[in-house]
């Protein structure tokens, strides 16, 4: 699969988004929900991801603060990390939750509630552009080092060792699947995927511009990549793809880890977008009623 022009457009533009890393945000405190519109007024949504333990619960990560939506994202508030930058979003269940980004690593136990901040040993920076945890194995952890390559850790957290300096310096987005396959949303080449941990990759989509991408943890076979033209979505555990949505680019991507049927985009037009079908069609989702 090639795309040109567009998704070396997108990736550009997200580029400049990250450097800029600012703008105008939600003010921190207010308890007023706010549409997706107002989140993303002069920032980027970087990562998406929905509550483990309630499906109904989407967490959107910016790069001016970690948003929260109780309603399957037709409202957001801000949720207590001020203004760091959540590029990242992983962990939640049966082990913690995990927020990382630009000088950023985050960790909560309580499923959001309070965090604590991480600096592991063996990583040689904090400039997180991916983060993801082992499906079923919160103790396994990989992060992707800007400019410096892929980083593993098999204790928690504590401490991380180099898994690739060839992949990783510009990956953005990660998922990996209970067996141990990563996928590697590689905005430079397009999506990698290592099997059994990551060791070596294999360029499964050659796109660049790809910036997301989520395996769905109790249905490997099932896969989704996200960027320009919109999203592809393999059901065959990324052996193949099919181009399922294009009514804009996207810049994050979720599955429902309770419901293999049930995704989520967030579009680069700042609307929020479901899938009922594991991706083969999507809706936008409408702000909160008025009076609600």
């Amino acid at each position: 699969m090639r795309h040109g022009g567009a998704l070396l457009a997108l990736i550009a533009a997200l580029a400049i988004l990250a450097a800029a890393c600012g703008g105008s945000e939600a003010p921190e405190g207010e308890d007023a929900p706010v549409g997706l519109e107002a989140v993303l007024a002069g920032a980027h949504a970087h990562s998406l991801m929905v509550d483990p333990d309630s499906g109904g619960r989407l967490w959107l990560g910016v790069h001016t603060g970690l948003y929260r939506s109780d309603d399957r994202g037709r409202s957001w508030r801000p949720s207590g990390l001020g203004s760091a930058d959540a590029m990242n979003l992983a962990g939640g269940r049966a082990g913690p939750f995990w927020v990382a980004g630009h000088d950023v690593l985050e960790r909560s136990s309580d499923g959001g509630e309070s965090w604590e901040s991480v600096r592991p040993d063996g990583l040689p920076g904090l400039d997180l552009h991916g983060f993801t945890v082992r499906a079923g194995e919160p103790d396994e952890v990989v992060a992707a080092v800007a400019g410096q390559g892929l980083y593993r850790s098999t204790d928690g957290g504590a401490a991380f060792a180099l898994l690739s300096s060839e992949v990783g310096g510009s990956v953005f987005g990660m998922s990996m699947t209970e067996d141990g396959t990563l996928y590697a949303a590689d905005a430079g080449r397009g999506l990698l995927v290592g099997p059994g941990g990551g060791a070596r990759f294999a360029l499964r989509i050659e796109a660049p511009g790809l910036v997301a991408v989520a395996a769905h943890p109790e249905r490997p076979d099932l896969v989704m990549a996200g960027g320009e033209p919109g999203v592809v979505v393999s059901t065959d555990g990324g052996r193949s793809w099919q181009t399922r949505f294009t009514e804009a680019g996207v810049s994050a991507l979720a599955v429902d880890p309770g419901d293999p049927m049930r995704a989520y985009a967030v579009g680069t037009d700042a609307v929020l977008y479901e899938s009922a079908d594991s991706g083969r069609s999507w809706r936008a989702v409408g702000p909160e009623p008025a009076g609600t």
